[in-house]
């Protein structure tokens, strides 16, 4: 998928998408659309929408991340962008890495739901 333009558009589309955790992936459709997927009960979800700026930012220079250069040809790998993401956006922690590489694989059948919600303490 990262060496397809779709694959990164999946992806910048996983990023700035609100209320991640409601679509539902495991359908035969073309597009996915939000579902009726409601979290369970008890949980909490970490949706890690971005704004389109911040999904910018990403390519960057950013030494307050530890970022000293821009992002490279060599990092342009799904795993080292994310890894990125995780260091210069606050909101997006590497439970939202993971869940972005789950469901960009398409070999997996987690729903958003699945992997960004926990239970409440």
């Amino acid at each position: 998928m990262e060496r397809h333009e779709w694959g990164w558009i999946s992806l910048f589309n996983l990023l700035i998408t609100p209320r991640l955790s409601g679509y539902d992936f495991s359908g035969t459709v073309k597009y996915v659309t939000r579902g009726r997927l409601r979290p369970r009960r008890n949980t909490i979800c970490d949706d890690p929408a971005m704004d389109f700026t911040d999904v910018l930012r990403l390519f960057l220079t950013d030494n307050r991340a530890g970022l000293a250069r821009q992002l490279r040809r060599s990092e342009m790998t799904f795993a080292k962008f994310l890894g990125r993401a995780v260091a210069v956006v606050p909101r997006f922690n590497n439970r939202a890495r993971t869940a972005a590489l789950s469901l960009l694989d398409p070999n997996e059948t987690d729903q958003p739901r699945d992997l960004l919600c926990r239970p409440r303490n």
